[in-house]
């Protein structure tokens, strides 16, 4: 019997601390929501001597920040517990929590796990990566027989912040001897510290592949799995000592809804217009770099956001992206300069322009006073909804292309940046709705 924990499983178990003696301390109730992650229910009553812990739980709101819930499939480590709530008189149940949930039973319970490694899946990887691990004779069949061969030795790596990163190759497959054979391409990125780290500390080493994903993307990129490997986690056997560890898949609180999420149709990140082969390990490192730095993240994370999906509406798109654009530019320049001026700055950077719409300078101009004019509501200036469709998507096309300058790209990437789709898109709306920009920053529609 399979140690899962999906959508719609309830699982009737016992509670760990570790600290008397390995023995139960309470029976309990896991379950999983999409979303929320693993909650615990724990049924108590108050004024009864074998309730008396989880009643102390409760009523301080201050339960163990590590519990392990062991039923007939297996063990649950729960790590970052917290009070959710507890309801009743003198029959109570109380509710628990947790930031990360490891579907593993480790060598003893403690406060925090530090890990040597944690491997993770994401959208839009596969495209980014560009790696072929599936290799077949298709050519010469049927004459020959078919001949299929997998490999996982493609992978990137480099050195950052504290950590070692890669980006490898991986090959998932099913097979049904004479009937089925199923395989897929899943790269993972991976990060590892011989000081080991905690799950958080390696997730956030890993946010910015995901921030770069989205900024070559221009599609929302959602987290898809988390493993571990330490040997803190070690194969568990039946009889015997326990064996090396292997990958333990862990759920974490801060991308839950990431998972939850539907899948991004792989079309619309097919033929990304900057790929793992022209970056390389010099180009990665590069980026995790630029992006350890406070100031430039505060440039980046908002045009990110605007892009995995944080306002369906278009006015805090537009301020997000002109928040992301003058922070990019502060960060190359602290010259003191105006928010249009940093704008322009952007696009010559990018080397962009528009002159059938109008002059860079006009555009930045155009850009900051729709920024302006939804900001200060005592201009009472209401924007064309052509030209705040179409401002919005050019200044989101001009942040991401800002990936050009800041890795040092050549000449060869601004071309293709020049022909992806995302630029045409802009390039068609702008025509289709007749956007003109005076070079003072008026914009109209035809």
């Amino acid at each position: 019997m399979a140690n899962t924990l999906d959508p719609g499983d309830i699982r009737v178990g016992q509670l760990f601390d570790g600290v008397d003696n390995d023995e139960p301390l309470q029976s309990a109730t896991l379950t999983f929501q999409p979303g929320l992650g693993a909650t615990v229910l724990v049924p108590y009553v108050t004024g009864e001597t074998e309730f008396r812990t989880a009643d102390d739980w409760f009523r301080n709101q201050a339960p163990p920040t590590t519990l392990l819930f062991v039923d007939n499939k297996g063990a649950v480590l729960l790590s970052g517990v917290r009070w959710a709530g507890h309801s009743g008189a003198q029959f109570l149940t109380g509710k628990l929590r947790a930031n990360a949930t490891v579907l593993g039973r480790p060598r003893r319970i403690k406060e925090d796990y530090r890990v040597r490694e944690m491997s993770s899946a994401i959208d839009g990887l596969a495209e980014f990566a560009g790696f072929s691990p599936v290799q077949t004779n298709l050519d010469a069949f049927p004459a020959d027989p078919l001949v299929i061969r997998l490999s996982d030795e493609e992978q990137v790596r480099w050195r950052s912040n504290g950590f070692s990163y890669s980006i490898r190759s991986r090959t998932p497959w099913s097979a049904i001897d004479g009937q089925e054979f199923t395989v897929r391409s899943a790269p993972q990125v991976v990060t590892s510290s011989s000081r080991l780290a905690n799950v958080d500390a390696h997730l956030t080493a890993q946010w910015p592949i995901r921030a770069l994903l989205s900024m070559v993307m221009g599609e929302r990129i959602a987290w898809r799995s988390h493993h571990i490997r330490d040997d803190q986690f070690p194969t568990w056997m039946a009889a015997g000592p326990p064996r090396a560890a292997g990958p333990v898949e862990v759920r974490l609180r801060r991308t839950l809804r990431d998972q939850a999420s539907e899948a991004v149709d792989h079309a619309d990140l097919a033929l990304p217009w900057l790929r793992l082969t022209q970056l390389g390990a010099a180009g990665m490192r590069r980026w995790t770099r630029l992006y350890s730095d406070p100031l430039l993240r505060r440039g980046i994370e908002p045009i990110v956001e605007v892009i995995n999906g944080a306002s369906k509406f278009l006015e805090p798109q537009l301020m997000m992206t002109a928040i992301a654009l003058d922070y990019i530019d502060y960060y190359r320049d602290r010259r003191r300069r105006t928010l249009a001026q940093r704008i322009t700055a952007c696009m010559v950077a990018a080397d962009l322009e528009w002159p059938e719409v109008g002059t860079r300078v006009g555009i930045g101009k155009a850009i900051a006073k729709l920024n302006n004019d939804l900001k200060h509501p005592d201009r009472e200036t209401q924007p064309e909804a052509a030209v705040l469709h179409c401002l919005t998507d050019l200044a989101i096309l001009v942040a991401r292309a800002q990936l050009i300058q800041l890795l040092e790209m050549p000449r060869s990437a601004r071309e293709e940046f020049r022909r992806s789709r995302a630029a045409n898109h802009v390039k068609q709306m702008l025509t289709a709705n007749g956007i003109r920009v005076q070079e003072d920053g008026r914009a109209s529609s035809s």
